[in-house]
């Protein structure tokens, strides 16, 4: 992993001419980890991409999962750096959402970023706070990209009435021990009965940890979504 992280950044510094010449921000004192795609223009305003990366994991290493994705479909993405032992209750997760958007207010301000187009992406514990988020605030996140995350967590289920105002992407890998398969169909189920638009593939021969493509395909969907986000 810790390979791949450089061999990107490699990249991104010496081969700047390549279709992926964008910028890889360290921002790590206010506590994200910035791209910025290299077609990005004050004419051409990109959505923005927030990323929560998963249990232990740093917002670089979760970088590295969409760096290639973001610069391909035009997006900003923003990785946040989480200590999810800080997250204990609904009222964490509502703080969570209000730095969220502050950051992404931010990145507005200082690049020509669209901040009426926030697309919520995470892996794992990620993705199941994505879950949570979406399904707290709608109207903020209604396009949710879930990479080995499809479980509930906090107290999701009492906001499960909101879950027609969201669409999910969601991948999981069939041979997953974290979050068993049956586990994350469940999940599925639940977000399809109260109306949720799911889009969902299996790696049938992936376990926790899942492919780039799974990443590629997430922001890829997210990229055709016409859902429209407001700051």
């Amino acid at each position: 992993m810790v390979r791949r992280i450089f061999a990107v950044i490699f990249l991104l510094l010496v081969f700047p001419s390549l279709s992926f010449a964008g910028k890889l921000i360290d921002v790590s004192p206010e506590g994200y980890i910035l791209y910025l795609p290299g077609k990005l223009s004050a004419e051409n305003k990109a959505p923005v991409l927030v990323c929560l990366p998963g249990f232990g994991m740093s917002a670089k290493s979760e970088m590295n999962n969409w760096v290639f994705p973001a610069e391909t479909n035009g997006f900003i993405a923003v990785v946040l750096e989480i200590d999810y032992n800080k997250i204990r209750s609904e009222e964490d997760i509502k703080n969570l959402c209000k730095r969220i958007t502050g950051i992404v207010r931010n990145i507005c301000e200082k690049y020509p970023g669209n901040g009426k187009k926030i697309y919520l992406s995470g892996t794992s514990a990620g993705g199941m706070t994505s879950i949570t988020l979406g399904l707290m605030f709608p109207e903020k996140f209604p396009v949710i990209g879930v990479v080995s995350g499809g479980r509930f967590g906090f107290n999701t289920r009492a906001n499960l009435k909101n879950a027609g105002k969201c669409a999910f992407y969601m991948a999981h890998g069939a041979k997953d021990e974290s979050i068993p398969i049956s586990e994350f169909h469940v999940v599925r189920k639940e977000l399809e009965k109260y109306s949720a638009k799911v889009k969902y593939e299996v790696f049938p021969d992936n376990a926790h940890v899942l492919p780039s493509r799974a990443y590629k395909d997430v922001l890829s969907w997210m990229a055709a979504r016409q859902e429209v986000t407001a700051e």
